[in-house]
């Protein structure tokens, strides 16, 4: 066996699996192409634009607990019809 034969057995060959979007990334781009506003989803879902903001950019830690922000991505999802 050549020793490049050799060298090529013992690199592990890695599945390359793209990456997927963070739930934010998902929910503005579903927004922009519903053409919604942070203002109009921050009146529907009753919440401070800040968090829609959060929300968006994968920020949990600018908001409450874990419990609250489960609760905001599903209401933004079903707003979005996610």
């Amino acid at each position: 066996m050549s020793e490049q034969d050799a060298t090529a057995q013992e690199q592990p060959t890695e599945q390359v699996t793209p990456a997927m979007p963070l739930p934010g990334a998902r929910l503005k781009q579903q927004r922009e192409s519903l053409h919604l506003s942070l203002d109009e989803v921050s009146s529907h879902l009753h919440l401070d634009t800040h968090i829609i903001t959060a929300l968006e950019t994968d920020n949990y830690d600018a908001l409450p607990s874990a419990m609250y922000i489960c609760g905001y991505l599903r209401s933004y999802a079903r707003l979005l019809k996610l």
